[in-house]
């Protein structure tokens, strides 16, 4: 099970690989808007499996689910990269890259690291595969040896946030991200899974429907840009610059891409109906501090997520407010 994204498919493509030379994952789910959380753990119950696999999933609301196959005698594996499960039971192996303090691994990346002790020659040639998860995660310093050979195969340049988000690998993952939403999760993983299997990443640039869902993202993001440009909110709060974007609806990953686009020294904040998106590339701070302020949380500091019933104003305030207080404690602190 994992997230229809750059970083669950990215990873279950490692997984099915794995096995593609004796039998290929016999099931695998992908929440999204046509399949809840909800649906897909009531049909793990039901088909009763030997092993369940959970990779990038953010299954923390799902916490009680998860010990109910345990008790069932169902074994889960949890790759996941997001917040750690208070989960004790024989059944349960926990590989959650936090548990060893690595904040900038995820879950493709892990699953990489996985592979490569299986086979190192096959899956170090397909490097890409995991670079496309990691790098559309910003997880860089903690993915070491992905990073390396990632440089050694000239995919990235050298080993940075700024170099990995110059690669075309970024690109990539903005295309699955848009085909998954624009075609069925399952035929966006089969056109990647055939072109990582042939270890081809140039069928992912020449594939029709790919170049089409890439299409679509871009004139739809600078589209977006222009509109909501104008009327972003920049706050200087005790020498930190704050971006607000009221995003009006569209897809809240947007603050991500004007994150990337702008790559400024500030924290980024954006807001589209009731999901808060909290993002810092460039600018040495915890964002996750925000997004607790709104009950949230993410997987490392230079991304966090909330949601909330508050107006895109209020939110502005508050966020403004808390960063103050945050400043006052410092000088309080330093002065003893």
């Amino acid at each position: 099970m994992s997230h229809a994204d750059h970083d669950g498919l990215t990873g279950s493509c490692l997984i099915d690989l794995i096995y593609s030379n004796t039998k290929p994952l016999l099931k695998k789910f992908h929440p999204s808007r046509t399949q809840s959380y909800f649906s897909i753990l009531n049909k793990v119950f039901l088909l009763s499996p030997k092993y369940l696999l959970i990779i990038d999933a953010l299954i923390r609301s799902y916490q009680k689910f998860i010990e109910k196959f345990l008790k069932k005698g169902i074994k889960v594996i949890n790759l996941d990269h997001h917040d750690l499960l208070s989960i004790k039971h024989e059944n349960y192996l926990d590989i959650n890259p936090h548990n060893w303090n690595f904040e900038f691994m995820n879950s493709s990346g892990l699953c990489w690291l996985i592979a490569k002790e299986i086979d190192e020659k096959y899956f170090k040639e397909r490097c890409w595969i995991a670079g496309i998860g990691a790098i559309q995660d910003y997880c860089i310093e903690d993915n070491k040896e992905l990073m390396e050979e990632l440089v050694r195969r000239e995919y990235i340049k050298k080993i940075s946030l700024e170099s990995a988000l110059d690669s075309e690998l970024l690109k990539h993952a903005k295309t699955i991200d848009s085909a998954v939403n624009l075609f069925s999760v399952n035929e966006t993983y089969q056109i990647f899974f055939q072109a990582a299997r042939e270890n081809d990443i140039k069928k992912l640039q020449t594939n029709e429907k790919f170049v089409k869902a890439f299409e679509i993202y871009k004139n739809k993001l600078n589209e977006v840009y222009r509109q909501i440009d104008e009327s972003k909110k920049i706050n200087e709060i005790g020498g930190i610059k704050v971006k607000f974007y009221d995003l009006k609806g569209n897809d809240i990953s947007m603050i991500s891409d004007f994150c990337e686009m702008e790559r400024e020294k500030a924290i980024y904040v954006g807001y589209s109906n009731g999901l808060l998106g909290f993002r810092s590339l460039f600018y040495d701070y915890d964002v996750r501090k925000l997004a607790k302020v709104f009950g949230g949380g993410g997987p490392h500091r230079r991304v966090g997520g909330a949601k909330t019933s508050k107006l895109f104003n209020e939110i502005v305030k508050e966020v403004s407010n808390y960063l103050r207080r945050e400043k006052s404690q410092r000088m309080l602190d330093e002065f003893g």
